[in-house]
C-alpha cells in the first residue's frame, strides 16, 4: 500500500524526512548535553558524567520521536506522545539553575522537536499526505535539520573545550558529514541548472577542508562554518524571513533595538563558554550580560578583567562584539548580505540611509563598503604602529600583535577595553602609544560621512565640505580644547601633581580625548579631583558626532543648542551655521534629545541611589559614563550588585540606540501635513 493510500508520508516527502533527520540528531546533541550538563543535585547527575536517568530519558525521547512516524490514527496516541514529550522537554529546567548555558540550550533544543513531533501528530487521521514533494525537497530539508544540529553541536564542543574529547569529535562529524553531503549535491545539481554565477563562498570554505584535514577539531569547526553559510543564505531566501524583514525596515528605530538586542545575547551566550574563560570558572550570566553589553555598545565597563579572566578565545569574542557594536550591526549585516550575494529592495536602502545618515538611498551601499574599507585601513595602521611600539616595550611577537590589533579596534570603536589591568597607566610615558590612541580615537568618533567626506576633498572629488562636516570638525577642535584647558587648570595640583609640563598637558589632552566616549584612562581615576570629574561627566555626556562609533547625546546636538541659543540672544529667527539655515525641526530633535537623555541619566542615577550603598558621586559618574557609553568609572563597577548592574546594562543599551531611535521617531512624527494656529506665551 502507497503511503498516500494509508495517510503516512512516503520517506522522501518533507515532513517525515525532516523528522527522520530529527530523531537522528536527536540522540548525539541530547546525550551530549546530558553528559556536560553539571547538576550534581538534580536529574543529571555532575559534568561529564552519565546517569541510568539520563540514558533512559534519551532513549525514551528517541522511541517518542520515532513513535511519532507510525502513529497517525488515534488521538489518544497522539496526545500522549506530544505530552510526554513537552514533559520531558521540561526536566531542562532543573538543570537551568546549576548550569544555565547547558540547560537553556537543552530546554529550548528539546521544546522545538516537541513542537515538531505535535505538529507532525496534529495531521487529520485518514488524510492523505502532502502532494507534490519530490525526493529533493525531502533531503533539502533533511540536510537542513542536520546542519542546524551539527553547527550547535560543534559550538558546544569547541565551546566546552572536548575538542580532544574523541567521542565528542565523532558525533559532530556524525551530523556533519552527511549534512555537507547532501548540501554538495543539492548545490551542485542547483548549479547545473541556474548557472554557476553567484557567490562561492560555501565551495571556498569546502576547499579549506584540505587545510585543517591533519586536525580533526579545525576540520570541524571549518565544516561547520560552512553548514551555517548554507543555513544563513537559505534563511535569508526564506519567504517568511523576507517578511520579517520587510516589517522590521518599515520601523528602522524597531529594527535598531532588535538588531543590538539580539547582538548582545547571542555575544552573552558565547562569553559564558568555559572556553573564554582562563580558569575553570566561567562568566556568570549577569555578568556575561553586562560584559556582552559593554562591548556590543562599545563602553568598556567590566566586572572582571579583561587581560587576565578572559582567554585567547575570550579575547577574540570580544574584540569582535566590539568592532560589531563600533561599526554598527546594520552596516555589518548589509556588508555581510552583499557578499553572500543578497541585495535589499527600495524600501531597506530607504531604512538603511535613514540608520546610517546616508545622503540618499542609492548611496547607501557604496558607503558600507567605503565604512567598512576605511575602517580596517584606519585600524590596520594603527595596529602597525601599536605593535611596533609593543616591540619596543619588552613585548614578544605574539603579544604584541595582540596588543596592537585588541588596542587598535577598541581604540577606533572608541569601545576603551584594554588588556591591561590598569588600562593604559602603565604605558603612559609612550609618546607613540598615547598619540596613535588619541588619533585612533578622534577618528572613529568623527562619523564616517565625515570621514567620506574629508577623503573626497583629498582626493579632488568635491571642493567644499558640507555644513555637517564643518559642525562636527569644528565642534570636536572646540570641545578638545576646552577639555584640555579646564584639566590642565582643574587637575594642576591635583591629578596632574608632579608631572612635568609636557606630562601635563599629554594627560590633560588625553583626558580630553578619551572622555568623548572612548573610555581609556593613563592616570589613576581615584586621584581626579571633584572639579574634573564634573567636566569628564560633562563631555561624556556630550560624546562623539553622529554617524561614529562613539556615544553621547552627540557634538551637533549641544552645538545646534549653543547656535540656537545665540540666534535668540542676536534676535535672528533662523538659527544659521556657516552660511546655512537649520530647519526648525533640528533644533527641536535637538532640545528633544537632550531633554529626554538628561531624564534618563537622571533616573538611572536615582535608581542607582536607592539599591546601592555607594558615594554619591561615583554612582553619578557611573550613570553618565554608561549612558555616553565612555567606560570611564571611579571604581563602582565591580562593587555594583545584580539590581546595579541590570541598571548599568539598561542605561549602556538605551545610550547606543536610544538617541538615534528617538531621532527617527521624532524625525516620523513629525511628518504633518497641517499646521496649527500660533499662539505667544510668555516664558523667562
Amino acid at each position: 500500500m502507497s503511503g498516500m493510500d494509508s495517510g503516512i508520508p512516503r520517506w522522501w516527502e518533507r515532513p517525515l524526512a525532516g523528522h527522520w533527520a530529527e530523531v537522528y540528531a536527536l540522540v548525539p546533541v541530547n546525550f551530549f548535553l546530558m553528559l556536560i550538563a553539571h547538576d550534581p543535585e538534580g536529574l543529571f547527575g555532575p559534568s561529564n558524567s552519565r546517569t541510568s536517568f539520563s540514558v533512559a530519558v534519551v532513549a525514551l525521547e528517541t522511541c517518542l520521536c520515532a513513535g511519532g512516524l507510525v502513529t497517525r490514527s488515534s488521538v489518544w496516541k497522539r496526545r500522549l506522545l506530544a505530552g510526554t514529550h513537552y514533559l520531558l522537554a521540561g526536566l531542562w529546567l532543573t538543570a537551568i539553575l546549576e548550569d544555565w548555558l547547558v540547560g537553556a540550550t537543552g530546554l529550548t533544543l528539546n521544546y522545538l522537536l516537541a513542537r515538531r513531533l505535535d505538529s507532525l501528530l496534529r495531521v487529520v487521521p485518514g488524510a492523505e499526505a502532502i502532494p507534490g514533494r519530490s525526493p529533493v525537497e525531502g533531503l533539502r530539508h533533511a540536510y537542513r535539520v542536520l546542519s542546524i544540529a551539527g553547527v550547535v553541536l560543534t559550538i558546544l564542543v569547541v565551546g566546552y573545550r572536548l575538542v580532544d574529547v574523541v567521542w565528542a569529535v565523532v558525533a559532530v562529524f556524525g551530523l556533519l558529514l552527511p549534512a555537507v553531503g547532501l548540501s554538495v549535491v543539492l548545490e551542485v545539481r542547483g548549479r547545473i541548472r541556474q548557472g554557476w554565477r553567484g557567490p562561492l563562498l560555501e565551495w571556498v570554505l569546502l576547499l579549506a577542508v584540505w587545510w585543517g584535514r591533519e586536525n580533526p577539531a579545525v576540520l570541524a569547526v571549518i565544516l561547520a562554518l560552512r553548514q551555517a553559510v548554507v543555513l544563513l543564505r537559505w534563511g535569508l531566501a526564506a519567504p517568511v524571513t523576507r517578511e520579517a524583514v520587510r516589517m522590521l525596515y518599515r520601523k528602522p528605530a524597531v529594527l535598531l533595538v532588535v538588531g543590538f538586542g539580539v547582538c548582545i545575547l547571542l555575544g552573552a551566550v558565547v562569553l559564558g563558554f568555559p572556553v573564554c574563560a582562563n580558569g575553570a570558572t566561567s562568566l556568570e550570566p549577569l555578568d556575561a550580560l553586562f560584559t556582552a553589553t559593554s562591548a556590543v555598545c562599545v563602553t568598556g565597563l567590566v566586572v572582571v578583567d579583561t587581560g587576565t579572566f578572559f582567554s585567547a578565545s575570550g579575547r577574540a569574542v570580544l574584540l569582535f562584539l566590539i568592532q560589531v557594536g563600533g561599526l554598527g550591526f546594520m552596516t555589518l549585516s548589509t556588508f555581510a548580505a552583499l557578499m553572500l550575494g543578497a541585495r535589499p529592495g527600495f524600501g531597506q536602502e530607504e531604512a538603511l540611509s535613514q540608520l546610517m545618515e546616508s545622503p540618499s538611498p542609492g548611496a547607501v551601499y557604496r558607503l558600507v563598503r567605503f565604512i567598512v574599507l576605511v575602517t580596517l585601513a584606519i585600524e590596520g595602521m594603527g595596529a602597525l604602529v601599536l605593535l611596533i611600539a609593543g616591540l619596543g616595550h619588552a613585548m614578544g611577537p605574539a603579544e604584541a600583535l595582540e596588543f596592537g590589533v585588541f588596542h587598535a579596534v577598541s581604540a577606533f570603536c572608541n569601545a576603551g577595553f584594554a588588556l591591561q589591568s590598569d588600562s593604559l597607566v602603565s604605558l603612559a610615558t609612550s609618546p607613540l602609544i598615547m598619540g596613535t590612541v588619541s588619533l585612533l580615537i578622534i577618528s572613529g568618533g568623527l562619523g564616517f560621512a565625515v570621514l567620506a567626506g574629508l577623503w573626497d576633498r583629498a582626493r579632488g572629488a568635491r571642493r567644499y565640505l558640507s555644513a555637517h562636516a564643518k559642525l562636527v570638525l569644528s565642534g570636536t577642535a572646540v570641545l578638545l580644547t576646552v577639555g584640555t584647558v579646564g584639566f590642565l587648570a582643574f587637575g594642576w595640583r591635583e591629578e596632574l601633581d608632579g608631572m612635568g609640563w609636557l606630562g601635563r598637558l599629554g594627560q590633560a589632552f588625553f583626558l580630553s580625548v578619551t572622555a568623548r566616549t572612548a573610555g581609556f584612562n593613563a592616570i589613576d581615576m581615584a586621584s581626579i579631583g571633584s572639579a574634573s570629574v564634573l567636566l569628564l561627566a560633562l563631555l561624556m555626556f556630550i560624546g562623539a558626532a553622529p554617524g561614529s562609533t562613539g556615544g553621547g547625546v552627540k557634538v551637533t546636538t549641544v552645538a545646534i543648542l549653543v547656535l540656537s541659543v545665540r540666534a535668540t540672544l542676536l534676535g535672528r529667527e533662523d538659527v544659521e551655521v556657516f552660511g546655512r539655515r537649520l530647519r526648525p525641526a533640528n533644533v527641536t530633535r535637538a532640545i528633544a534629545i537632550v531633554a529626554i537623555s538628561s531624564a534618563i541619566v537622571a533616573s538611572g542615577w536615582l535608581l542607582l541611589l536607592q539599591t546601592q550603598s555607594l558615594p554619591f558621586e561615583q554612582l553619578m559618574f557611573e550613570a553618565v559614563s554608561a549612558f555616553g557609553t565612555v567606560g570611564l568609572s571611579l571604581g563602582a563597577t565591580p562593587q555594583l550588585n545584580g539590581v546595579g548592574k541590570v541598571i548599568i546594562i539598561a542605561l549602556m543599551f538605551v545610550g547606543r540606540v536610544g538617541p538615534l531611535t528617538l531621532a527617527l521617531v521624532l524625525e516620523e512624527s513629525a511628518r504633518r501635513h497641517y499646521r496649527l494656529p500660533p499662539e505667544e506665551i510668555p516664558v523667562g
